[in-house]
């Protein structure tokens, strides 16, 4: 069902806004909140014919397809040294592109392109550093074409959540996402909490109810540290579908204003094509990206694979350096609390025997 809308706040964006701005903001103007219904369509006549069609796409989107579904992906990670990085890429460029002698050993009708994309990652964590510990990931995610300024997901902006398997080998992880934005109003408890506030209204609910059924408490989680990546890309399609992408990363990472570097790749089965696939087909998938990741070890021998989650990495890089992991502050304030009771049980036994 269609809920209310904020009129008032529908208008105010589509007299201000254009194209992907007035799609993002009309969905913030959303009162999920509450169940009554507009009766009439005629109130939003003075709107332009093409912002009337936008404010309809977004109650279709928004309404029928709030919360994030459960996805599987199959993510084969390898750890770059850093002077290996470019060689990496330069390799890429060659051998993968259209009609080569190794896309055309690939089976079925397979095509590629490249791209470059910024990442800037903000992630969350609780007191306990629970995801830290478990290999999972909470993130608020920006997403950027810095040479296509026109792509359709050039700005845009999610909330995922990364589950890792009890199998610490196991390249498969399960992965939820959420649209999200830049924090408009801080017109409710949630709106005002700075992972919370990213989403809308009923996606909030979704990930509140997530979090407490996987064993979490949502308003425990705070922001812990952030990543920036600069990611070149080889996407793979097979009879004209994604199929597979090929991901070269150059991540910075920045805590406490310090910053650190790593590189890594990512050889990535298309999470919806391998949650729709079966047990065959996720086979023949996984056979394909395997195949790439052994070539691509035999040509660099100074590549490792390591399925460590860049969350992880991020913060062993400065754990050589005394920077605790996440949850460390919690266990500082106790040990300093711990340290304040016994002086004062001291001082107390000193004045009661003067």
């Amino acid at each position: 069902m269609i809920k209310e809308l904020n009129y008032k706040a529908i208008k105010n964006v589509h007299i201000n806004c254009k194209g992907v701005q007035a799609v993002r903001l009309t969905a913030r103007a959303f009162n999920l909140g509450t169940s009554r219904v507009f009766s009439s369509f005629g109130e939003f006549s003075i709107l332009e014919n093409s912002n009337r069609v936008t404010m309809l796409f977004c109650v279709l989107v928004f309404c029928f397809n709030a919360e994030g579904s459960l996805r599987k992906e199959s993510e084969l990670k390898l750890d770059i040294p850093p002077e290996t990085y470019k060689k990496v890429w330069n390799y890429f460029e060659l051998i993968f592109k259209n009609n080569s002698k190794y896309i055309q050993s690939l089976k079925g009708n397979v095509e590629t392109s490249f791209s470059t994309e910024k990442f800037v990652d903000e992630y969350f964590d609780n007191s306990n550093a629970d995801f830290y510990r478990n290999e999972h990931g909470l993130r608020y995610r920006q997403r950027f074409f810095p040479d296509e300024p026109h792509h359709p997901k050039n700005g845009r902006r999610l909330i995922q959540v990364k589950l890792s398997s009890q199998n610490k080998e196991s390249i498969v992880r399960s992965e939820v996402k959420y649209d999200a934005m830049e924090p408009l109003v801080q017109d409710s408890f949630l709106n005002q909490h700075e992972l919370f506030s990213h989403l809308f209204p009923t996606d909030q609910q979704s990930l509140m109810k997530f979090l407490k059924g996987i064993g979490y408490e949502p308003l425990d989680f705070r922001s812990v540290i952030n990543l920036t990546q600069m990611r070149r890309r080889v996407y793979f399609k097979k009879d004209k579908m994604p199929f597979l992408t090929l991901t070269l990363d150059e991540v910075e990472v920045m805590k406490r204003g310090k910053k650190k570097k790593f590189y890594e790749m990512e050889i990535e089965v298309d999470e919806n094509l391998y949650t729709g696939s079966t047990v065959e087909q996720r086979k023949s998938l996984e056979e394909i990206a395997s195949k790439i990741k052994s070539d691509l070890l035999v040509k660099f021998s100074d590549i490792k694979q390591d399925q460590t989650p860049k969350y992880n990495k991020a913060f062993l890089l400065f754990e050589k350096e005394n920077l605790k992991t996440p949850g460390s502050k919690k266990g500082l304030i106790i040990l300093i609390a711990t340290i304040f009771v016994i002086a004062f049980r001291k001082r107390l036994g000193l004045f009661l025997h003067k």
